[in-house]
């Protein structure tokens, strides 16, 4: 499964790479996006579109994320896109523990070049099999 942070959607756009793969976004993310009036590939997908996932097991891990890493700013809106791949990923972890067919949790790659966020997934998810590539790795 792959998620994909803000900074590699706006590469897309303005490298004009086409995707190929399937790319979740989080739900922030899809709120930061929706600002730049830009149409969305039909490869990018909501992963509250999703029919297995669980609005309020999200805003749990969400609350959860907010108070444990610093680096936001509801002033300035900053940050809340890496909360939200954080809660998102681990309401998958949570989901796919109870429901099997959810996702492959095995698998989950975030796309980002966010040396921020970086730090929060290796601090978050050290001993889980969650991957980290950039913008060289989109397809």
């Amino acid at each position: 499964m792959n998620l994909i942070d803000t900074n590699c959607v706006t590469h897309i756009f303005e490298s004009t790479t086409s995707c190929i793969e399937t790319y979740f976004l989080a739900p922030e993310i899809l709120d930061e996006i929706a600002f730049t009036n830009q149409n969305l590939p039909k490869e990018f997908i909501s992963i509250e579109s999703h029919h297995l996932f669980n609005q309020a097991i999200y805003i749990d891990f969400y609350k959860k994320m907010l108070n444990k890493h610093e680096g936001k700013s509801f002033f300035n809106m900053t940050g809340l896109g890496d909360i939200s791949i954080l809660a998102t990923i681990h309401t998958i972890l949570h989901m796919s523990s109870t429901h099997s067919d959810l996702f492959d949790s095995k698998d989950i790659t975030v796309f980002t070049e966010d040396i921020r966020l970086t730090k929060k997934l290796k601090k978050e998810f050290l001993s889980s099999s969650v991957s980290l590539k950039g913008f060289k790795d989109l397809r």
